[in-house]
């Protein structure tokens, strides 16, 4: 387990970090190198904290006093007001602590003057620089438990502050997945800044993520993550952690959903694909909620990479064409159906690609694309070519209805078949493109049976022209 040190000095991310914020009325800055921290705070131009401190402080239970610093550590807090300076320095020494305290260049009697300006002071400066947090986190923790952690954090103005209180809190080795629970919902209200937040989340992620209580409890915090970038590299991070459970995916789903981008919405349903092992209920919540993405494109990366998964059962399948009906763009549609089509598809869902492409398929162009990538690579049934010779009739271009029909007519199919597709054909207005099918069946129908010679004689006389009616009698005579 890292240990708070590190996971504060994860939070402030990188070994040396200048941050300028605005509390108010003020100018707040922090620079650490991870062991030496500076802080500086100007209040309206009036007056101005420097902070530098390095080493564990442990202060008083009053926050007024310090009463133990590392060895090798420091706390020296100058304050200006209208020009006037004052400076307190404390180190370690000997068995104590060595204290001295300046005006402006004189240094004066640290006691009494100085001591009732540290206690005037020290109860501003912890909450504002991380001074003595460990021994206050502790503190507030033995009298009344996370709540009393929190309820300090709603005192504190800086987030850089609050995360390390809170990365103090959730390193602390005896919480019960309920204190967790309520920490992270605690942690999550209080830190505004999304730098931060998504930081105390990530350092803390292994043990966030022990069991489904806090997991939930995880995931949930994300949605106070306005920032679709961190919210997105904090739910990936999570999860890495492996296996989710039903009420885990939910909570994934419902905190990727928050994310504004669809870019960063779908590339986290796209790292739980890459989870082999996810159960069938998963992949059907985020089938759902592939809605929310806006983008055709990014929604069709996300439903190519469920088909490409193994075993896709027919309740998946039936999802992904639900889902695939909602697309608006007829080449995206196109585009998942091919990509569903390079795998056999159980007859049921083959119908049911045709139902979507017969009811929200606009383009004849793309239907077409699609019904040619299925005759070539599906198995014709009696079914498929029933509901297939329907999506034909349906089409308002002659020209690519004729094109799947002549493609079936190169295909091994029996007879009835045959006759299924003539009676399709015989609704195609163009006698150019209507005689070009039946050409293409005239040399199967010549060694076929008497039905079938009918059934193209039948065709053949939606044929106004004689000159392409006699072409295509001769082709069978």
């Amino acid at each position: 387990m890292k240990t708070t040190a590190l996971k504060v000095k994860n939070i402030i991310a990188g070994l040396l970090i200048l941050f300028v914020i605005n509390i108010g009325f003020s100018q707040y800055s922090v620079s650490t190198d991870g062991k030496h921290h500076s802080i500086k705070i100007s209040k309206n131009g009036l007056s101005s904290f420097k902070i530098d401190y390095n080493g564990t402080i442990e202060v008083s239970d009053d926050d007024k006093d310090v009463k133990s610093i590392s060895s090798g550590g420091f706390l020296e807090i100058s304050k200006t007001v209208f020009g006037n300076q004052r400076t307190i320095r404390i180190e370690p020494s000997g068995s104590g602590l060595k204290r001295k305290y300046n005006v402006g260049r004189q240094e004066v009697e640290y006691d009494p003057e100085g001591k009732n300006w540290l206690a005037e002071i020290l109860p501003e400066v912890v909450r504002s620089s991380g001074v003595g947090a460990k021994s206050r986190v502790e503190r507030f923790y033995k009298k009344g438990g996370i709540s009393a952690v929190i309820n300090e954090l709603e005192e504190i103005d800086s987030d850089y502050v609050e995360a390390m209180y809170a990365s103090i809190l959730l390193d602390k080795s005896n919480l019960s997945s309920t204190e967790i629970v309520e920490a992270i919902g605690g942690i999550s209200d209080e830190i505004h800044s999304d730098y931060y937040l998504s930081n105390v989340l990530k350092d803390n992620r292994k043990k966030l993520l022990k069991n489904d209580e806090t997991a939930i409890a995880y995931f949930e915090a994300i949605q106070e993550i306005d920032s679709d970038y961190y919210a997105s590299v904090v739910l990936k991070e999570g999860l890495e952690q492996g296996l989710y459970s039903e009420k885990q995916a939910e909570a994934i789903v419902n905190a990727a959903k928050n994310i504004g981008s669809d870019y960063y919405m779908s590339s986290v349903f796209q790292e739980v694909m890459k989870n082999n092992e996810i159960s069938d209920e998963i992949i059907t919540v985020i089938l759902s909620a592939t809605d929310e993405i806006g983008s055709d494109h990014y929604q069709t990366e996300v439903l190519k990479d469920v088909i490409n998964r193994d075993h896709l059962s027919s309740e998946i399948q039936k999802a992904l064409l639900e889902v695939v009906g909602n697309i608006s763009s007829d080449h995206y549609m196109s585009v998942v159906f091919n990509e569903m089509l390079e795998k056999d598809i159980l007859e049921n869902e083959l119908i049911g690609l045709m139902e979507v492409i017969k009811n929200n398929m606009s383009s004849d162009h793309y239907a077409n694309v699609v019904l040619h990538e299925m005759v070539e690579g599906q198995k014709m049934s009696d079914q498929i070519i029933k509901e297939l010779s329907e999506v034909i009739g349906e089409m308002s271009s002659d020209h690519y209805a004729s094109e799947i029909l002549k493609e079936l007519a190169k295909e091994d199919i029996t007879e009835s078949q045959v006759i299924i597709l003539l009676d399709a054909a015989s609704e195609i207005s163009s006698d150019h493109y209507l005689t070009t099918v039946l050409l293409a069946f005239a040399e199967r129908v010549n060694s076929g049976s008497t039905a079938l010679k009918e059934a193209y004689r039948k065709a053949a006389k939606s044929i106004n022209s004689n000159s392409y009616y006699g072409k295509v009698v001769k082709a069978i005579d």
